[in-house]
């Protein structure tokens, strides 16, 4: 018997008798075929990564709003002050913001470009 993994549409007859005859050489009473080729497993690979860094980036997001809520809450229970409890300490400090460089008069006009770091490639997975 001659049973397909998927669809044999668009597959030639001499690939269909060549798989079916290397089973009946083998002795097989029911030879599968499976007609993926590499591009639809690697689409099917692709989806599949895709679904579950989808499924992380949203656990991400709820665990990101949780860890706020819970910073917020023991900030209020330390009232705004350094903190110690168990194993735990809760300290404030102050990190330095960003420079506006647009906001610097002497820099008006002067090109900023080589003194950039290198670009980096970013990735953006969104559900289409």
């Amino acid at each position: 018997m001659l049973t397909f993994v998927d669809s044999p549409v668009g597959c030639s007859l001499a690939v269909l008798s060549h798989l079916f005859y290397q089973g009946v050489l083998m002795n097989e009473k029911t030879v599968t075929i499976s007609l993926l080729d590499d591009h639809t497993t690697r689409r099917s690979n692709w989806i599949t990564t895709a679904q579950e860094l989808y499924n992380i980036k949203q656990v991400r997001k709820e665990l990101l709003k949780k860890e706020g809520e819970l910073q917020a809450s023991l900030k209020a229970l330390s009232k705004d002050k350094n903190a110690k409890g168990g194993d735990f300490a809760f300290t404030c400090f102050l990190r330095k913001g960003s420079v506006e460089y647009a906001k610097v008069k002497e820099l008006v006009g002067v090109d900023l470009e080589p003194y950039r770091k290198i670009s980096v490639p970013m990735w953006k997975l969104t559900k289409v």
